[in-house]
Order: C-alpha cells, then structure tokens, then sequence
C-alpha cells in the first residue's frame, strides 16, 4: 500500500491537509528530479526513490510487450 505521494515538477512546495491537519512536504532527489514526498500517515515507507524505480521499470517492461489481438 502507499505510504506516500511523489510530486515532481512543481515549483513551490504544495499545501496539503490530511486528515484535517496540514502536512509538511518534504523533497527528496529521485532519478536526478527533486519530487516532493507526502506522506499518507504516520511515517513514509523507507527507500522510497527504489520502490518508485521498482514501479517504474515494472511499467516500462509491460509497455514493451506486445500488445495481443482480440
């Protein structure tokens, strides 16, 4: 399950509330992008730059298989 969100791309760091109480981002280098780290609870997950390369190689390699008729 997710324990946090990985924002790329924006240029100020996001408001978030959860839970009905604000959340600090913090930002973190993935791939040589600075995302923003929002966690969805307590504590993130560690090793959250592997994982997101993990789910990202996992939909590059579905991507590249071919496609079967109907």
């Amino acid at each position: 399950m997710a324990s946090a969100l990985l924002v790329f791309g924006l240029k100020a760091a996001p408001f978030v509330r959860l839970n009905g109480k604000t959340v600090k981002a913090r930002t973190q280098v993935v791939d040589g992008q600075t995302a923003y780290v929002i966690p969805l609870g307590d504590k993130p997950a560690a090793q959250l730059a592997a994982r997101y390369q993990s789910a990202q190689a996992a939909w590059k390699a579905a991507d590249q298989k071919p496609k079967s008729a109907p």
